[in-house]
């Protein structure tokens, strides 16, 4: 077997640690969570874990906070934590 090429691609919207966080922080859900959610949602988002910013098919990170299943930015909180840059 040969490769005759090999490519990647990255959605083009990047977001940092801090805009992940700045835009939970804005979200109607962080207001209706608990101080210790919000440390641990602070933990998750803004931990020094070698990365330094996410790309995410999403236009506004507030698009996928305003989930319609009912959990808590769970969409948000999923991607930041596991995707890299």
């Amino acid at each position: 077997m040969f490769f005759t090429g090999i490519g990647t691609a990255t959605p083009p919207r990047r977001y940092t640690k801090a805009e992940c966080w700045n835009a939970f922080q804005e979200s109607d859900w962080f207001g209706r969570l608990d101080r210790r959610s919000h440390a641990i949602a602070e933990a998750v988002l803004l931990r020094d874990n070698g990365i330094s910013a996410r790309r995410l098919a999403l236009d506004s990170l507030a698009d996928s906070i305003r989930n319609r299943s009912g959990h808590a930015a769970a969409p948000v909180r999923y991607a930041c934590a596991n995707a890299g840059d």
